[in-house]
């Protein structure tokens, strides 16, 4: 197997002699579902239920009535996989469903594999979850365009490596210690974040009912600072994602690839805007480390008149009053382009607290951001070591041993 070069096929086996029963659901139209049980009716665990980070949202199921007797359903050896999807990543992703649904019925763009015994299962799930399969079971669905589908027959055929009992034994209870730290980094983060989030609208909403109300203009102004490009120089360009998520870098081009491109240099401690996204949290500050960078004429830089930290205005642009405020000041409806209206943006009112209020503020808010990128960037760096175990353990690259030492 050349996705398991240490493996000998003696200690491979087939999926389908692994797996009795793979089969995808039935089919069924959209009007045939129920948002409440019904008598006749299965629970039906749909392909909006699985999320890529290979967890099951159980909050919005469905239930339909008049599915075929022949319906295989979801029992406690079976894995749930992704069968068909426009996404090719997405195809072959494989999930444990919980017991809330056992006995559910999965839909047509899915599979049930029912394992001979739930250690068998625990070891697919480990196995079927590796860079290597995963990268191979999208390669290998059918489907030029659109969709693509993945076929019964071909993985039933799959070959798994399977070493001794003792061996599968441990590598599952390694990778599921990997999985458990990473799970409840996540589950950290996410209530660190809620915390965050909360914390934000309260004090904000606090500002705007009790602090001094002053236009934006009166706070901020546009900084332009204008480049005559060089045909033959470069330029290194920054871009902003939405939803607060920060300030990206581009490949550096040359004046002459700019062409008409009007752009202005960007500094350290700018509060930028992505104007055409702005509806949609596209605000940033440029951190230290991006230096001689430049943007276009749709990414506005401002700074403060009074002197005090514009970090203030980044975490306010980042709730949902202030995201709100942007839509706001963002007329037409055209997609999502809904150029914003700096002048309006300008003349809008803001809350704002003493200076050492901002200072406590920002540094309350600040502590908790810093503590949620420590918790997604340790899980992360976890998920790196887990795809790394997982392949050597496979492959025999990484000794049981070893892998203990990391987790």
């Amino acid at each position: 197997m050349d996705e398991f070069t240490g493996v000998a096929a003696s200690d491979t086996k087939a999926l389908g002699d692994l797996c009795p029963v793979i089969g995808s659901g039935p089919s069924w139209a959209a009007k045939d579902e129920s948002s409440v049980p019904s008598e006749g009716a299965l629970t039906v665990l749909k392909i909006t239920n699985t999320r890529p980070d290979g967890s099951i949202d159980l909050r919005e199921l469905a239930y339909v009535a008049g599915l075929p007797a022949r319906t295989k359903i979801i029992g406690p050896t079976s894995l749930v996989m992704i069968r068909t999807n426009g996404n090719r990543k997405r195809i072959g992703n494989v999930y444990i469903p919980p017991e809330e649904v056992h006995g559910a019925a999965v839909s047509a763009f899915q599979f049930i594999l029912d394992a001979h015994d739930a250690e068998t299962r625990d070891y697919l799930y480990l196995v079927l979850r590796s860079p290597g399969i995963q990268h191979l079971m999208s390669e290998s669905a059918s489907g030029s365009t659109g969709l693509g589908n993945l076929a019964v027959r071909w993985l039933k055929t799959l070959e798994i490596p399977w070493p001794n009992a003792l061996e599968r034994k441990s590598q599952v209870e390694v990778i599921g210690a990997v999985d458990d730290q990473i799970t409840a980094l996540d589950k950290e983060a996410g209530a660190l974040d809620a915390l965050l989030r909360g914390r934000k609208e309260e004090l904000f909403a606090h500002y705007a009912a009790t602090a001094n109300m002053l236009p934006i203009g009166e706070v901020l102004e546009e900084v332009k600072r204008p480049i005559t490009v060089d045909l033959e120089a470069e330029y290194r360009q920054i871009g902003i994602r939405s939803h607060g998520r920060g300030l990206f870098t581009k490949e550096a081009v040359t004046g002459e690839s700019l062409g008409s491109k009007r752009v202005f240099w960007v500094e350290p401690g700018d509060l930028v805007i992505n104007i055409v996204f702005a509806w949609e949290g596209a605000v940033a500050v440029v951190p230290p480390e991006i230096e001689g960078y430049c943007g276009s004429h749709r990414f506005p830089p401002y700074r403060r008149l009074d002197g005090g930290d514009i970090e203030f205005f980044r975490l306010f642009f980042s709730t949902k009053t202030g995201t709100q405020l942007l839509a706001n000041c963002s007329p037409g409806g055209a997609g999502r382009n809904r150029t914003l209206s700096r002048k309006r943006l300008m003349e809008s009112p803001v809350g704002m607290p003493s200076a050492q209020e901002q200072e406590r503020a920002i540094s309350e808010l600040q502590a908790l951001e810093t503590n949620v990128l420590a918790l997604r960037t340790e899980a992360d760096r976890l998920r790196a070591v887990h795809a790394t175990l997982l392949s050597g353990l496979l492959d025999r690259t990484i000794n049981i041993k070893s892998a203990e030492l990391e987790v």
